[in-house]
């Protein structure tokens, strides 16, 4: 009993094992030809899998004669955008690096929206490049921009060309989604931007630290 409830302990393992349990009863299905593959149960299982997935994003699953519906809990997703500006605000106001972590965990979970995220990557890289830019001295006003920020810091060595590589990269990539105008940026950009924004923001998040 004791492994089967480690094996449940988290909630991967739980969305694992509905996966499993779905994949075997449409496999017998399909091999002992039923007429019905998708029944009540197989419904009851994609609810579950559902809720394991999405579950504290959704107020209500109702299953009816117009199929399944999903009602998005508001609540949860107010409470979430709330939290992102009050980690962007102190980042801004006391150059506290720590909450970045929070903030990331939020933003880099797979339920978030790619728009969304990707804003947020900017904003947060906005924050620590003003901080630790201020930290070096650098005149900074209230519209100073990335480009400069990046380049001030490249050329004090305070990070790599290729650190400033790809900081140029989720500047330009996500400009759009903040402004609206410009050239949106290509699926293979947005793909690049996803996967570089965490680990450079928390390479700048390191050199704030030290500072």
């Amino acid at each position: 009993m004791r492994k089967i409830r480690q094996l449940f302990s988290t909630k991967q393992a739980f969305i694992s094992f509905i996966y499993i349990i779905l994949v075997l009863d449409v496999a017998y299905r399909i091999f002992n030809r039923s007429d019905a593959i998708l029944d009540w149960q197989l419904v009851a299982i994609l609810g579950l899998l559902t809720f394991a997935t999405l579950g504290d994003r959704i107020s209500e699953f109702i299953v009816g004669k117009e199929g399944i519906t999903l009602k998005q809990n508001i609540d949860s997703q107010i409470l979430e955008a709330k939290q992102d500006a009050e980690s962007l605000q102190l980042i801004n106001e006391t150059g506290n690096a720590k909450y970045l972590d929070g903030l990331l965990k939020r933003v880099n979970n797979p339920n978030r929206d790619i728009w969304s995220r990707l804003i947020i990557y900017r904003l947060a890289l906005r924050a620590l490049s003003r901080q630790i830019c201020k930290a070096q001295g650098m005149d900074l006003g209230e519209t100073t921009s990335l480009t400069e920020m990046i380049s001030y810091m490249q050329g004090k060595r305070i990070i790599t060309d290729q650190i400033a590589h790809d900081l140029n990269l989720i500047k330009y990539s996500t400009f759009f989604f903040e402004w609206g105008t410009g050239r949106p940026p290509t699926v293979e950009e947005i793909k690049q931007v996803l996967s570089i924004s965490p680990p450079a923001l928390k390479h700048l998040e390191d050199l704030l630290e030290q500072q």
